[in-house]
């Protein structure tokens, strides 16, 4: 795994405390990951934002102005733990294991003072289980077996 790409791709996650939800939610939008990653004023992991979460406080009627703080206060409410993490010390075996055991898709990454420095995503651990296809099969026809049904009607608009 390329460590240098999961450092960039959270520089494209990462998040203030003081951010407001509208700013999270086009965040997350715009870098297609599904999640932010929340820091304090020194860039230390504070928790994580998914999409679902900010789902859950529409919801909730938390407005889009609020500060991302009360989704993470909504989260300790319904009895979300702390953060999943792991350090860059860490072996990427061990960044698996963490996110089989917890079951989680994205694992942030920080070092031994809690500043973040990357995002690990469950593709990034296993590839393999999104091989594109060796071909494609297109099959079609011109309707022949079902004359004279598909003489006036299209194949699919066939009533069944």
């Amino acid at each position: 795994m390329n460590r240098q790409a999961i450092a960039d791709r959270v520089a494209a996650v990462l998040v203030d405390i003081g951010s407001s939800i509208r700013e999270v939610a086009q965040i997350i939008d715009r870098s297609g990951e599904g999640v932010a990653v929340v820091t304090d004023d020194r860039g230390r992991l504070i928790d994580v934002v998914t999409d679902g979460d900010l789902r859950r406080a529409t919801l909730d009627n938390i407005a889009l102005e609020a500060p991302i703080r009360e989704v993470l206060e909504r989260k300790r409410a319904h009895g979300t733990s702390a953060p999943v993490f792991s350090r860059s010390s860490e072996s990427e075996e061990a960044w698996q294991e963490l996110m089989l055991r917890k079951q989680i898709r994205h694992l942030p990454i920080v070092e031994e003072d809690n500043r973040v420095c990357g995002l690990v995503t469950w593709l990034d651990l296993t590839p393999q289980a999104v091989a594109s296809p060796r071909a494609v099969i297109m099959a079609g026809g011109f309707g022949t077996r079902l004359r004279p049904m598909t003489d006036d009607t299209p194949k699919p608009m066939l009533e069944v």
